[in-house]
Order: C-alpha cells, then sequence, then structure tokens
C-alpha cells in the first residue's frame, strides 16, 4: 500500500512543504529515498505536479519519494533557491532514520526540466553527492547556447505586460503550487490512481477540482507560465541563475573531477522545443558516457509523459520504462 504524508521540511520566512510517498509499511533507513524537484521553469507549478510513472517506479523498489516544495523565482533569488533545496537533501537523507542522527540514507535526486537545475547543483555541491541522479528533459546548466540564441518559442514575442504580474516587485513571494486541474495536462499525482500493487487502477479517473483561485491569482499564474519562454527570447536566464549554475565550470574540471559527478540517467524526446536534447548531450558529452546515460524518446516533445503511468504504451513510453530500469541498475550498483 501507498500513502502520502504531508510535512514542513523548513521554514524561511514561511512554511516549506513536502509530500512524502512511502510503502506501508515503510522501508528501513538502508533503503535511498528519492527526492524530486517539480517542473515549472523555477517560476511556478507545484510539488503534486509528480509523474505518476514516477512514483511507481519509487514504489516498486520501496523507495520512498518525496516531492519538495520551493520557493520560486523571480521573487526569490539564487540564494534562496540554494537554501531551499539544501534543506530538502537535508531532510531526505534523515527521512524516517530515528531520532539519534547516527544514520543517514542515500538520496537520488530526480528532476524534470527546471527542477533538475536544482537536482544538478546538489550534484555538484552536496556532502555527501547523490547516489544518483535522474533527469526528465532537464535543464542541467543555463550555459548552453540554447539560452544565449534568443530562441522565439511562441509564434510571436510575448510583450511584457503579458508577463509584469510576475515580474513586479508586488508580487508576493510563494512556493509553487498547482493551476487547478492541471499545467498542461499534468494533473495533480493521487495516490487512489494506484491499486495496492503499485499498477495503476483502470477504473481510476482524474476528478475535476473547482477552480477557487480570485482574478489577481489567476493573472500571477498565466504570467508565470509565460516566464520561462519569455525569458529563453531575452536571453535572461543565464544572468538570473549564474550564481547557482554549476555549468559554468565544467570546461574546467579535471578528469578526476568530472569523475565524482554522480552517475546520471536521462530521458528526454527528440523533438523537444523548450529544452533541446542538445542539453542533455551536452552533459553526457561533458562529464563522459560513462557517468551519464541518454535514453531518447524518439518523435516526442517537452514533458510528455508528465501524466503518464507505466502501463501505458504511447509513443516514448519505452525509453521512461528503460530510463526507470537503468536508474534501478545503477543505484544496484552504487550500493555494491
Amino acid at each position: 500500500m501507498l500513502e502520502k504524508i504531508t510535512k514542513v521540511y523548513a521554514n524561511h520566512g514561511m512554511p516549506i512543504e513536502c509530500d512524502v510517498y512511502t510503502a506501508v509499511p515503510p522501508a528501513g533507513p538502508d533503503v535511498p529515498v528519492a527526492l524530486f524537484f517539480h517542473a515549472g521553469a523555477l517560476t511556478g507549478w507545484g510539488r503534486d505536479c509528480v509523474p505518476p510513472w514516477l512514483v511507481q517506479a519509487c514504489y516498486k523498489q520501496r523507495w520512498p519519494l518525496i516531492s519538495a516544495s520551493y520557493r520560486l523565482m523571480p521573487q526569490t533569488g539564487t540564494d534562496g533557491l540554494a537554501e531551499d533545496v539544501a534543506a530538502a537533501y537535508d531532510f531526505a537523507q534523515n527521512w524516517d532514520c530515528g531520532d539519534d542522527g547516527r544514520k543517514k540514507r542515500r538520496v537520488i535526486v530526480v528532476g524534470a526540466s527546471a527542477g533538475f537545475f536544482l537536482a544538478s547543483f546538489l550534484g555538484r555541491a552536496a556532502s555527501p553527492p547523490p547516489l544518483a541522479l535522474l533527469s526528465i528533459a532537464g535543464i542541467n546548466t543555463f550555459t548552453h547556447p540554447f539560452y544565449r540564441s534568443s530562441v522565439l518559442l511562441t509564434p510571436s514575442p510575448t510583450p511584457p505586460s503579458a508577463v509584469a504580474p510576475a515580474l513586479s516587485p508586488d508580487s508576493p513571494l510563494m512556493v509553487g503550487r498547482s493551476v487547478p486541474n492541471g499545467h498542461d495536462g499534468a494533473a495533480s499525482f493521487r495516490v487512489s490512481a494506484l491499486r495496492e500493487d503499485g499498477a495503476r487502477d483502470p477504473a481510476w479517473t482524474p476528478p475535476v477540482v473547482e477552480d477557487a483561485r480570485t482574478e489577481g491569482q489567476r493573472a500571477v499564474d498565466e504570467a508565470r507560465g509565460l516566464l520561462y519562454r519569455y525569458l529563453v527570447h531575452g536571453n535572461e536566464w543565464p544572468g538570473m541563475t549564474a550564481a547557482l549554475d554549476g555549468g559554468r565550470e565544467w570546461d574546467g574540471w579535471e578528469t578526476e573531477r568530472r569523475g565524482r559527478w554522480p552517475r546520471t540517467v536521462v530521458v528526454h524526446g527528440d523533438r523537444d522545443e523548450a529544452v533541446p536534447l542538445a542539453v542533455s548531450e551536452r552533459l553526457r558529452e561533458v562529464m563522459g558516457g560513462e557517468r551519464v546515460t541518454v535514453l531518447v524518446a524518439e518523435g516526442r516533445d517537452h514533458l510528455f509523459e508528465r501524466a503518464l503511468f507505466l502501463e501505458d504504451e504511447e509513443p516514448g513510453m519505452d525509453a521512461v520504462r528503460a530510463a526507470a530500469a537503468k536508474l534501478v541498475e545503477v543505484v544496484k550498483e552504487e550500493l555494491a
């Protein structure tokens, strides 16, 4: 049986929560834990936007899966993100380990899209380092040439007025929150979607959630939804994230330093326009094929798997299942 537990993992001027998806009865502290950072361009979405297949994959291994909120840019900066991510990692290490602090879990860090930028930060800076990393169409660095090429990802340039509610200094500092009934088809994950054995319940259908947001909240959410593409077109991401971006150091790393990068599994669509496959291929090029495995979902766009289950036979899911299996293999080898 799978259960969801919500905990406050930090209080950085506001309570910051995470959801823990764990088997009942829970596995002991010798079992690693997976820490997930949600997609949303560091500016939106929420921690319940966790892919169903990822929950299933972790549950099958009895790995607790922790999906962490974090304060959103641009109202928080890189210092705030680093503070939240470090606290989430510490929380994951100590999850259900008793009170004496002597036993800590090994942590697999997972990120979807820009959530992997946070995972990549931990891959470089965390001590001890993550056991392994999993990138779901992830941004490992904003130093890739794509982010300096004035790429237009919308039919026409987004006017500044459209994103003003999200960029305004008067916009409140906030953690990610989910839009009712999903982000571009990425509905909030619900434990009730799975049977007790972790398989998809074929009779389950997503409930329709009432949208109780105010007009002001809707305006901010809509503006945040435009920010990623707006900032890509303006070449602003490298400057906004520089203090947290390990990619600025990679070319200077010696072979020994690259060899300490956590082993990484990537699943990425080759038709991804928002985060091109070349971003993941660059990570493999820098760190080497022994450290980074890239599995390509042919013909698929960005986060195509965001609401899918392991059993789904949609195009590209073979690559997702292969990535899940490869992660299990990597974790077993690293623990051996």
